[in-house]
């Protein structure tokens, strides 16, 4: 990594980069609360981890950071910068496009950085809206979680465990 992929990704996931560089360095691995939903939520078989600094996970469950297989039991995509500034429906188009690498999406964002009307519709309104447009585009929500806001930095204040629906 560069200085400024280093700069990005500290500012960008801090208190979940110094979980990571805590868990390079020690025996004693440690994790964060939020990581209990992650855990919870994976179903038996193969995880990826994309751009999610899935290095964290390393040692605790069998993770790939880098997709070697075609497909996986589980993909995490937690807290990814790809999430950034982008409307509900680019946020539904890119969880569709990785449900076809995964059979559970585990996911979680801000609704900070989620762009949408911020006069006429409320963050929790928000998630009905997100689930319709991934009803549409055949992902169900199996759990969701949200909370106003994320007490640790590093999270985002939705987290969730999405399937394919098969027909």
């Amino acid at each position: 990594m560069n200085k400024l992929e280093i700069r990005t990704y500290k500012s960008h996931f801090g208190t979940r980069w110094t979980e990571f560089k805590h868990n390079r360095k020690n025996k004693v691995k440690i994790l964060l609360l939020e990581n209990k939903f992650v855990f919870s939520n994976l179903i038996a078989g193969p995880v990826l981890a994309i751009d999610c600094l899935g290095e964290t996970y390393q040692g605790i469950i069998d993770v790939d950071t880098k997709q070697h297989r075609e497909h996986y039991k589980n993909l995490l995509l937690i807290n990814n910068i790809e999430f950034k500034y982008k409307t509900l429906t680019e946020l539904a188009d890119i969880l569709y496009g990785y449900s076809k690498i995964a059979d559970r999406l585990i996911v979680n964002f801000s609704s900070v950085f989620v762009i949408y009307n911020r006069l006429n519709q409320t963050p929790q309104t928000l998630l009905g809206s997100l689930e319709e447009l991934l009803i549409s585009k055949k992902l169900v929500m199996r759990y969701k979680f949200f909370t106003i806001q994320s007490k640790n930095f590093g999270f985002g204040n939705v987290f969730l465990a999405l399937d394919q629906l098969h027909d």
